[in-house]
C-alpha cells in the first residue's frame, strides 16, 4: 500500500512459498519507477524474491513480531 496516497499497489491470493512471493514482489517492482521502501512480515522467501526484484533500488525491512508465551 503505497503511504501518501493508501492505493493498494498489488495484491495476490496464494500460498506462501518461494514461488508466490517471487511472482508478487516481481509484480510490484514492475509497477513502480522509483526507489521505495518496502516493509513485509517476516517471511523469509521474501528476502530473496526482493533483491532479484529490486536489486539495490529498495530499502528492504521485514516488521517481525514476537509473542512472549511465559
Amino acid at each position: 500500500m503505497d503511504s501518501d496516497s493508501k492505493l493498494v499497489i498489488s495484491w495476490l491470493v496464494g500460498e506462501r512459498d518461494a514461488e508466490t512471493a517471487m511472482y508478487f514482489v516481481e509484480d510490484v517492482a514492475r509497477r513502480l519507477n522509483d526507489k521505495i521502501q518496502l516493509t513485509t512480515d517476516g517471511l523469509k522467501v521474501y528476502v530473496n524474491a526482493v533483491e532479484a526484484a529490486f536489486g539495490n533500488n529498495v530499502d528492504f525491512a521485514q516488521l517481525v513480531n514476537s509473542v512472549w508465551r511465559g
